[in-house]
């Protein structure tokens, strides 16, 4: 099962895109996403300091997003300072909820001024590895690349939700 509109984003025709915007520079951006969020290894909500970091590499509208779900979280924090509040832990940039040990990208797929790009994702602990694919999609934002959304594909229930959107929409 595909989340909810993956399937017709990744129907659309493929466009031409400037050779400024090829493949190879939407997965430097990934690879460089990637590498940033290993680093911060963020539980929730990145940090208003790990936004400094983050923040250049995503969509605009996506770190509109972030900073909703941020004043969500604060409001709940004031109306019930006892309870825990939404977006507090757990990992949000992708399927499994502990987190992210190491990745691989694959081939970007270019349609329509965004490239998808598959994530071989795996997480370690003492006892055991889990690996599963996610989607990572960028847009075509003037003469770069940035993160617009995360797919969340893993086969299992447990996950955060659909999409790096879809989650932060519910705010």
């Amino acid at each position: 099962n595909s989340p909810a509109g993956f399937d017709s984003y990744c129907s659309a025709s493929p466009t031409s895109i400037p050779d400024a915007l090829n493949a190879a520079s939407a997965n430097d951006v990934a690879n460089r996403f990637y590498h940033t969020y290993l680093t911060l290894q963020p539980s929730g909500l990145p940090s208003e300091e790990a936004m400094k970091t983050l923040a250049p590499l995503l969509t605009n509208e996506l770190t509109g997003l972030i900073a909703a779900a941020r004043r969500t979280q604060q409001d709940y924090k004031r109306k019930y300072p006892t309870d825990k509040p939404p977006f507090i832990d757990g990992n949000l940039f992708a399927s499994n909820w502990e987190g992210v040990s190491a990745f691989t990208l694959g081939a970007a797929t270019l349609n329509d001024g965004k490239a998808s790009i598959p994530v071989y994702l795996q997480y370690r602990d003492t006892d055991n590895v889990v690996s599963w694919i996610d989607v990572i999609v960028l847009e075509q934002v003037n003469t770069e690349w940035r993160v617009w959304d995360i797919f969340m594909n893993a086969p299992w229930a447990f996950r955060s939700g659909p999409s790096l959107r879809a989650i932060l929409a519910t705010s």
